[in-house]
């Protein structure tokens, strides 16, 4: 059910908010930031639609904290 969030008008606006604020990775400094990541994870009782839980990464960070947490090491 969280894919359907990430489709909403309501997300698709809170994205744009965080990318124009913070429009470089905030995981390696150096690339642009393309995707919006949940700091703490929505499974994880992280908010949905906090700004001071979102971060922007690009997408190569944000594989790679993808990963991590998949495997628990975060």
């Amino acid at each position: 059910m969280t894919g359907r969030f990430y489709s909403t008008a309501n997300w698709q606006k809170l994205a744009a908010a965080q990318l124009a604020r913070e429009p470089v990775c905030q995981g390696c400094e150096a690339a642009p930031a393309t995707l919006v990541d949940h700091i703490k994870p929505i499974s994880q009782g992280g908010a949905k639609r906090d700004p001071e839980n979102l971060q922007s990464l690009c997408r190569a960070c944000h594989a790679k904290k993808t990963t991590a947490e998949k495997q628990g090491r975060l």
